[in-house]
């Protein structure tokens, strides 16, 4: 799968205004993420905007909060 249609997949899903506001520990964090994810579906059709929507919050919200960054940065 070329990397282009991974990306688009992902952005539709997730919209621009999200991704722009990812950290990059955040982003580097959703790429494995991701990447697991793809190996587990086998295919980036098996995997539902859900699914990568839920990963982004689950990221984002409990693993590395945006907040919590900003206070280890200080």
């Amino acid at each position: 799968m070329p990397q282009s249609e991974y990306s688009t997949r992902i952005l539709k899903a997730l919209g621009q205004d999200r991704i722009n506001l990812l950290s990059q520990r955040q982003r580097n964090l959703l790429n494995r993420a991701y990447n697991r994810l793809l190996e587990k579906r086998g295919s980036l059709e098996k995997i539902t905007d859900e699914e990568i929507v839920g990963t982004y919050e689950m990221i984002t919200e409990e693993v590395s909060p945006i907040e919590l960054e900003q206070m280890q940065q200080r």
